[in-house]
């Protein structure tokens, strides 16, 4: 009888670490392809005008995709990883909707803090744009 609930524990525990793990694998593809395709539309903009801007967007946009991709493949980050992605996704946020939506965002965390590990694009979902801007 112990045998068998040990083994059904062990089970059930199994069955929570995969049910994390695909709520993560989730949350990471939380990135819209809309995000993607209106950043691309901005730094045509960009590179249309000529701008000074669009240099600084497309590493953004580099370091982002680098990220997304290749950082966050089974480990944790540091939580200053995560903010400078968070932060980079803002920044093409902000390029992507100027002066017509104010973007409030503060992040207040002392050095120990930001070297805790998190999983990576956790905090993703917490600063989504409104559905009605797009």
């Amino acid at each position: 009888m112990l045998v068998d609930r040990f083994r059904a524990e062990r089970e059930q525990k199994e069955r929570q670490a995969t049910e994390l793990l695909t709520e993560l694998k989730f949350l990471r593809s939380q990135i819209s392809p809309h995000f993607l395709f209106n950043v691309l539309t901005n730094l045509v903009s960009l590179a249309r005008k000529k701008s000074d801007s669009l240099e600084p967007a497309l590493i953004k946009l580099s370091e982002l995709l680098r990220y997304m991709l290749y950082d966050t493949q089974g480990k944790k980050v540091p939580l200053q990883t995560e903010v400078e992605y968070l932060n980079n996704y803002l920044d093409l946020q902000r390029l992507r909707f100027g002066n017509d939506v104010d973007i409030d965002s503060r992040i207040e965390a002392d050095d120990e803090a930001m070297a805790y590990t998190i999983e990576p694009m956790l905090l993703i979902p917490l600063w989504r744009m409104p559905s009605s801007t797009g």
